[in-house]
């Protein structure tokens, strides 16, 4: 049985068709790419699983469970759990304290909660700036700030939001690590990313969108040499 499945997913904004006719499924452990162009539908995409827009067609299960239209806090105590491109931490608040009202989803007393988002925090790398104000992290410690705040909930599949943009190489080669480490561990993972080595790297099997459909869907050497992806993304000189 499939860990997630979407069939015939659809959202509308008025007029604007954001999302049309999604079918995918997704066993559990898999590592799963989303690639495409701005506008394509991927972040309308992940908010209809999280439960943070309700689709206006088709269906999400979710272990089994028929998770449609649930709200976002039900999805996530359920162990599907995603992350945002822009992050918005708690900026007066600590590194701790972000990752503790996480926690708090999971364990109602306050001293299980920080000890659980402390040993978060240092599986993420960022133990040395616990007691540092959120808003003082660089783009860096805010993306595993993010990362941290997700695990948090201790979540069997992680939707991630463009979890590489803004960094410079030498940034993303850590992060990129320990989003294997992570999956290694049994998380399923499914990621929006424009970073192509990254993409490559990581990703089982790879969809594509555009326009807010599935243009192409399959192995990631097998869909990148895809007439159409090449015209509607990557542009001919990928190919």
């Amino acid at each position: 049985m499939s860990l997630l499945r979407v069939e015939g997913l659809g959202k509308s904004f008025g007029g604007l068709r954001a999302l049309r006719d999604v079918d995918v499924e997704i066993p559990e452990k898999e590592f799963f790419g989303i690639i495409g162009p701005n506008g394509a539908g991927k972040t309308t995409l992940f908010s209809v699983l999280a439960g943070q827009i309700r689709p206006t067609a088709g269906k999400v299960t979710f272990n089994g469970v028929d998770i449609t239209g649930w709200s976002a806090n039900r999805i996530a105590s359920r162990g599907l759990v995603r992350t945002f491109q822009l992050m918005r931490p708690f900026e007066s608040m600590t590194v701790l304290e972000n990752v503790a009202v996480a926690s708090h989803n999971k364990y109602r007393s306050v001293g299980k909660a920080r000890r659980h988002a402390a040993a978060v925090i240092e599986r993420v790398g960022l133990e040395r700036y616990m007691t540092s104000m959120s808003g003082t992290l660089p783009t860096a410690g805010l993306k595993r700030l993010e990362l941290a705040r997700a695990l948090a909930l201790e979540p069997q599949l992680i939707l991630l939001d463009e979890v590489l943009a803004g960094l410079v190489p030498t940034e993303r080669a850590p992060i990129i690590e320990l989003l294997r480490d992570i999956h290694r561990e049994g998380v399923t993972v499914m990621f929006v990313e424009h970073i192509m080595a990254a993409v490559m790297t990581l990703s089982e099997r790879l969809l594509v969108m555009h326009e807010g459909q599935q243009l192409a869907l399959g192995l990631p050497e097998d869909v990148i040499q895809d007439p159409r992806v090449i015209d509607a993304y990557l542009g001919e000189d990928y190919s």
